[in-house]
């Protein structure tokens, strides 16, 4: 089976925290076709027996176990290789995060590309370039946002658009 949206979610220790952030992850993403898969990273509180619980309740929920700590780079790579979604989203297990930000951010990979960021880089003292290839009526907006995400700067972010990629 395979989903529209993977959500991994490395955790260790976060018995305390795990419940109420996978019940708002399922609150916020109800509308969407989704599974959430939790790396617990050889937990030693009770987060193991909290997601048992837990996945009783809730079918879109997986669980991978790491007999050893491996570390959350680690964590995340595992719940990455186990999950079957078109779309992969990670969130830390201690609800620094907020789920409620979920669908915004997934948002942008349900519509139609329009345009290509192929490269980002930063030149000596004049900020960072972006090239683009156009794709359609979009592409000069998507280069001023991610030229202004880059470089903080409007002026930059508009020159940006047919710059040439150097290294950072």
């Amino acid at each position: 089976m395979t989903f529209d949206i993977s959500i991994v979610l490395p955790a260790k220790n976060e018995a305390g925290n795990i419940e109420a952030l996978l019940l708002d992850i399922s609150r916020v993403m109800a509308d969407a076709d989704h599974e959430i898969i939790v790396v617990d990273d050889a937990s030693t509180d009770q987060t193991r027996d909290v997601l048992a619980r837990l996945r009783r309740r809730m079918p879109q929920l997986r669980v991978v176990c790491h007999q050893s700590s491996c570390g959350q780079s680690a964590a995340i790579r595992s719940g990455i290789l186990a999950a079957k979604g078109r779309i992969i989203a990670t969130l830390d297990a201690d609800g620094q995060n907020p789920p409620e930000n979920l669908p915004d951010l997934l948002r942008p990979c349900s519509m139609p590309p329009r345009a290509t960021v192929s490269g980002l880089c930063r030149a000596s003292g004049s900020g960072a370039r972006i090239h683009v290839r156009n794709d359609g009526p979009r592409s000069s907006r998507t280069a001023f946002a991610a030229g202004f995400w880059a470089t903080g700067s409007a002026t930059a972010a508009a020159g940006s658009r047919h710059s040439r990629a150097r290294s950072i």
